[in-house]
């Protein structure tokens, strides 16, 4: 059964392979990856060398407020994507619910290197999986310590009403 944090995630995915070309080929060949990839949602269909993270954010009542916190998953997979110093671009958007589905407010895209140059961002967490019963190591993303000239917005959606 998919959780409403997985559906905001898928949605946030397909509005970046959407509406946003390959930063290594200009293509606007992004794709979704299936769920089988930890820390790898997107792959460019044209060049193939260009993949990438994606995290939604719900901005609830705050359309041009970015979050402090975004939680992410796995620990391990960061952990050794650190430790061979291979971090991938990072898209976050931002979203607003609607009674059928979300809305669009922004994209920011944070280069791969930039993350790796400030992995203290990455914190570890233990978090409950399925039960109260079981921890998992996870991590959330501290986004509000990136300097905030290494954000890039590549989408600004129009003006909430």
């Amino acid at each position: 059964m998919t959780t409403k944090a997985q559906k905001l995630g898928d949605w946030g995915e397909k509005q970046v392979a959407k509406l946003i070309p390959c930063p290594n080929c200009d293509a606007m060949k992004l794709r979704v990856l299936r769920n089988s990839f930890p820390s790898l949602d997107l792959i460019c269909g044209n060049c193939a060398t260009y993949m990438a993270q994606v995290k939604t954010v719900d901005l609830k009542s705050k359309p041009d407020v970015r979050p402090k916190t975004i939680p992410g998953a796995g620990w391990k997979p960061l952990e050794t994507q650190i430790a061979r110093g291979v971090l991938r671009d990072l898209y976050v958007v931002g979203a607003q619910r609607t009674p059928r589905s979300f809305k669009l407010v922004w994209i920011d895209r944070v280069p791969g290197n930039v993350l790796l140059a400030n992995a203290q961002i990455f914190v570890r967490r233990m978090a409950d999986i399925k039960s109260k019963d079981r921890k998992h190591p996870m991590f959330s993303i501290m986004y509000s310590q990136l300097p905030e000239s290494s954000i890039e917005r590549v989408f600004q959606g129009p003006p909430l009403r």
